[in-house]
């Protein structure tokens, strides 16, 4: 693929005209509130909006005509990471139960009291915030209620009630509902990719833009992503031996499962959408397995339970007329 279109992922949003309207305003009268949590399915645009708004806020030139924010140096170290004045906290992953853990969020404190003698303005993001531990979520709400001043703290996160309560209260909350595949296609074709199979990548991608891209990029990926859209039909069957197919995909490593149930949940929903259109009966089962598989997600992030278990015991309880 292009390298217009990977600039263009990261760069670029698809869709939410009304929050970026929203986000422009704010920052050109510099009115941002204090704290934000950015939520919504993974690569429909959270993080991107973020990037964005940091760069309008840190470049003097985004406001021009036919500004290039993929060749800009200002928005580019934005968009790395490496810019002064933006921190991004996300989860250890060389840490053993893969979270984001206090000890981060101790460093991040550490540095905004010694930026706080600077008085620069500073932008904090806390990418994929549902995967604080318990401890590191206390010590960030501790960091959140610092009077610190010209800060704001970006929460990114797949849904607002995986937070801590104590920071769901103290945050301006802003859902990022799912795009158009109408919109995602003709922006995939407007950066060079052949109308087709810009289609097919908006229908897999289920309303999430960076999904569609990074098909169109990785098309080990888009194969990947068609095996998902081909499995998650398992959950309807008729057949147990099917069903049982489900816990097998899962990977052993939490997180890993919990993003996986994710996928499953946009598939699921794209598929119950369908069913609405022809009026299938089964669009009941369908819906009680989301309902099913979004309270196994919430325990994998919240507790020590093993997922692939939980899931068998969710099939066998259909078996017996349970659920």
């Amino acid at each position: 693929m292009s390298k217009s279109l990977k600039k263009f992922y990261m760069n670029m949003l698809i869709g939410h005209e009304h929050i970026i309207k929203y986000f422009n305003n704010l920052v050109e009268k510099d009115r941002l509130a204090h704290a934000y949590a950015f939520s919504g399915p993974e690569g429909v645009g959270k993080r991107t909006l973020v990037l964005n708004i940091a760069q309008n806020i840190f470049c003097p030139e985004t406001g021009a005509l036919n500004h290039k924010r993929d060749v800009c140096v200002i928005c580019v170290s934005i968009t790395r990471g490496d810019h002064p004045n933006v921190t991004t906290i996300k989860v250890d992953k060389e840490g053993v139960k893969k979270n984001i853990a206090i000890e981060q969020i101790r460093q991040l404190r550490k540095k905004l009291i010694l930026k706080e003698m600077t008085g620069r303005k500073r932008i904090i993001i806390i990418d994929g915030a549902e995967f604080m531990n318990t401890e590191a979520a206390n010590a960030f709400l501790k960091t959140l209620e610092e009077p610190f001043s010209d800060i704001n703290f970006f929460l990114i996160t797949n849904s607002i009630s995986s937070l801590l309560a104590t920071i769901a209260s103290r945050v301006q909350s802003v859902r990022f509902n799912v795009v158009s595949d109408g919109k995602i296609e003709k922006a995939l074709v407007a950066k060079g990719v052949e109308t087709k199979p810009a289609k097919e990548y908006a229908s897999l991608a289920y309303g999430c833009p960076g999904a569609a891209i990074a098909m169109a990029q990785d098309k080990d990926l888009y194969a990947a992503t068609k095996e998902v859209n081909r499995t998650v039909k398992y959950f309807i069957s008729d057949f147990i031996s099917e069903r049982l197919k489900l816990p097998v995909i899962l990977s052993e490593d939490p997180q890993k499962a919990v993003l996986q149930i994710n996928k499953w949940l946009l598939a699921l929903d794209g598929l119950m959408k369908e069913q609405l259109q022809k009026d299938d009966p089964r669009v009941k089962l369908t819906a009680n397995s989301m309902g099913k598989l979004l309270k196994l997600a919430e325990l994998g992030k919240n507790t020590n339970i093993n997922i692939r278990l939980a899931l068998e015991q969710i099939i066998f309880d259909r078996a017996e007329n349970k659920i």
